[in-house]
């Protein structure tokens, strides 16, 4: 993976040519556009400026089924990391982190686990400086940066749900899961059941949860009638 700040000509020129779709992730104050050419652009976001003043650009060498892209911040490091997977790790309880560090030259070009070990992650989050949240399958697991679980008084280390998460929204104190037939909110502290929508006579899918949590839902047994849609309000503490 090469590195650079500013725009360049070589830059420009392969991104013109290659007309990438783009995604996005904010991260504290880094804001970072994965292109899919293989290129990723990190920029700085300062409120006091309109624009992103600091720009580094890293050729990267990606899976070729990208299902993560969320970057963490470490302590001691200038930049982020980005997560670009998930697998296994020695036991159920341990996980193992693909990661890019856009910090060190020596991990520019690294050899990304077998994609049959990967997971099938459904969100990853970090929630404080050395916590962070990975949802797969029905499961929940809160562990540290290197992938072990982080055993903490306040949090859960983690959950279980008996369907399998299609979507996860991450709360200050709590998690809400979203299926095919409703959603269902677990508790960080006590793992409780804090909230549930469950309706087998309904085809639920979240639209978005950026602001505003925003659910479409359409009958079972006939998937082309009109839709209806739900605001869920009372949850704007989103980490």
């Amino acid at each position: 993976m090469g590195r650079g700040w500013g725009g360049g000509g070589e830059w420009e020129r392969r991104r013109e040519e290659s007309k990438p779709s783009t995604r996005k992730k904010k991260q504290n104050d880094f804001l970072d556009i994965l292109e899919d050419f293989g290129w990723t652009t990190l920029a700085d976001i300062q409120e006091t400026y309109p624009i992103f003043p600091d720009i580094a650009v890293f050729e990267c060498t990606l899976p070729a089924d990208l299902k993560v892209f969320e970057m963490l911040v470490r302590p001691d490091a200038d930049l982020p990391i980005v997560c670009v997977g998930v697998a296994r790790g020695r036991d159920r309880k341990h996980l193992s982190f693909d990661f890019i560090n856009l910090n060190s030259t020596s991990s520019w070009f690294i050899e990304h686990p077998p994609e049959e070990k990967l997971l099938e992650v459904v969100a990853v989050s970090q929630l404080e400086r050395d916590t962070v949240l990975v949802c797969f399958g029905s499961d929940v697991k809160v562990v540290n940066l290197n992938g072990r679980p982080k055993p903490c008084r306040r949090l859960a280390t983690e959950l279980h749900f008996d369907f399998q998460v299609e979507n996860l929204v991450v709360l200050q104190d709590s998690v809400l899961a979203f299926y095919k037939h409703g959603m269902q909110g677990r508790s960080f502290r006590s793992n409780e059941v804090t909230q549930e929508i469950c309706d087998n006579s309904k085809l639920f899918s979240l639209l978005g949860s950026d602001k505003l949590i925003v659910l479409k839902s359409y009958p079972t047994d006939d998937p082309t009638a009109p839709c209806n849609l739900y605001l869920l309000t009372g949850h704007v503490n989103m980490m």
